[in-house]
């Protein structure tokens, strides 16, 4: 009876073994609802409008106190100048302003009948040509002399620089200025031969002999300060300016009236003065020095320092007792009314 027990059991165990396992389904993958398709928009919805600009405030000019600031850091900054660069800059400027001049002679100087019946056109029509000079120095960067005395007294006033820096710059700059024009004189003015004939060889003599012989020393060194008063306020008027046009316009104007009004500006004269010498005019180096280019710079020194950095230094760069903090320290804007617009 074991045995039949035993035989059953394994046959049951064996059956067990045989039996095939039965697969595991694999669930069914419910199949995505798909999204309604939305009708595509039409173009005119589908071009996406431009952002609205933001606006942006353009300044068309400094106020009075930026203007006196912009000139005592450009003063600084000019100070600080290499020295063979300061003078390649004056180099420069005093060519630029003798092309002025050269243009000014071929253009005024042509004009002998306008002359004869009405001198005040031909004097407008010679100072106007002559401002474009003063735009050259102004707008492409260069150190004039005449420039340089309003800058570097509103630096030196303002305690940026020392006497000594400002006596090293203008000695630099009116050696460069007087370098580059008598260079320009030379071989543009006069190797060139623009001048070899009348009415131009007659005009350059006598402008040559009247700026020399024809005035006395208390003359000329007050014609260098309103010359200079004019020309430094041209330049200050240009710092004031925010774009090339309007610096243009700055010099254009004071320029013509200087010119025209018949003052006498150190730089001009260092052209047109060896230029009448080189064609004929009667006129020595000891005259030239002495008799006129003395005595104008002299002027020109007063009129650009005492007359135009002092007053504004005064007015906009001392310190009151009041008020000891600058503006340019205590972190103001500046308003955005009256002197800028929106674009």
């Amino acid at each position: 009876m074991e045995d039949s027990s035993v035989e059953m059991s394994s046959r049951s165990s064996e059956q067990s073994e045989t039996v095939p396992e039965k697969p595991k389904t694999v669930p069914k993958s419910v199949p995505k609802k798909r999204k309604p398709t939305k009708e595509p928009k039409p173009i005119s919805e589908q071009i996406t409008p431009p952002a609205p600009k933001k606006e942006r405030f353009v300044k068309l000019y400094k106020p009075p106190k930026e203007i006196a600031i912009g000139a005592s850091i450009a003063g600084r900054d000019k100070a600080k100048v290499r020295i063979d660069r300061v003078f390649v800059l004056g180099f420069l400027a005093g060519a630029y302003i003798a092309f002025g001049g050269l243009f000014a002679l071929i253009i005024g100087g042509g004009m002998p009948g306008v002359a004869a019946t009405n001198p005040g056109v031909q004097k407008l029509v010679f100072g106007g040509t002559f401002s474009f000079g003063l735009m050259m120095v102004v707008i492409a960067g260069a150190d004039l002399f005449t420039g340089n005395i309003m800058y570097e007294t509103m630096a030196f006033l303002d305690r940026k620089i020392t006497i000594l820096d400002l006596l090293k710059n203008w000695g630099i700059v009116y050696m460069g200025n007087f370098v580059g024009s008598v260079f320009f004189a030379f071989f543009l003015g006069y190797l060139t031969e623009f001048l070899d004939n009348d009415p131009w060889l007659s005009f350059v003599q006598n402008l040559a002999e009247m700026k020399v012989n024809h005035y006395g020393w208390g003359v000329l060194l007050l014609r260098g300060v309103g010359c200079n008063w004019l020309v430094t306020m041209a330049v200050y008027l240009a710092v004031c300016a925010e774009d090339v046009v309007a610096k243009m316009a700055a010099v254009f104007f004071p320029l013509t009236a200087f010119v025209s009004m018949g003052f006498e500006h150190s730089v001009a004269n260092m052209f047109f003065i060896p230029v009448g010498m080189m064609y004929g005019a009667d006129v020595s180096f000891w005259d030239f020095l002495w008799k006129n280019l003395l005595p104008v710079t002299i002027g020109n020194i007063i009129g650009g320092s005492f007359l135009l950095a002092a007053p504004y230094w005064y007015i906009y760069l001392l310190p009151s007792k009041k008020n000891q903090n600058d503006s340019r320290d205590n972190g103001k804007e500046e308003p955005k009314h009256l002197n800028c617009f929106s674009v």
